[in-house]
Parts: C-alpha cells; sequence; structure tokens
C-alpha cells in the first residue's frame, strides 16, 4: 500500500464476494451486505482505492452464490458498495 500511495497509484481488490442467498446454512444477503461493507471500511482504511465484487448478473444463478443482481442490498442506496 505504502509503495503504491508512493507512486500515486490505486490499489483495488478485485473479486470479492461473499457467498448468500436463501439456501439453508447460507448467509443472509442482508448479512452479506454487512460483512462486505466493512470488508470495504477496512481495506479503505488500510489504502486500498476500492473494491469490485463478485459476480454482477441480472438474476443470481442459484439460491446461495457469489452472484451480486440490481436487486442486491450491496448496490442499494446505503448499501456496502451501493
Amino acid at each position: 500500500m505504502a509503495q503504491a500511495a508512493a507512486l500515486n497509484k490505486p490499489i483495488i481488490g478485485g473479486e470479492v464476494g461473499i457467498q448468500a442467498g436463501n439456501a439453508p446454512g447460507c448467509v443472509s444477503i442482508a448479512d452479506r451486505n454487512v460483512v462486505m461493507a466493512a470488508k470495504a471500511q477496512a481495506q479503505q482504511a488500510g489504502g486500498s482505492s476500492g473494491l469490485l465484487t463478485w459476480n454482477w448478473v441480472p438474476i443470481p444463478a442459484a439460491p446461495c452464490t457469489y452472484d451480486v443482481a440490481p436487486n442486491d442490498p450491496l448496490v442499494s442506496p446505503g448499501g456496502a458498495i451501493g
């Protein structure tokens, strides 16, 4: 992080994800939003410029997935990256 800052270069965490959904034993999408918000804040506090969540889709492919869809709390106003 210090080297990137010295060179005025951004650091972006790519393909950051947490499986979530409504399947039994799966983290809820609301809880994923809370964890991802904490992860984003920690990265920014460490000098990161941002993160890219995995995997943007129009409709989630499974009941427990890394997929992030348009109605996901992560991308809603006030969400971790919204």
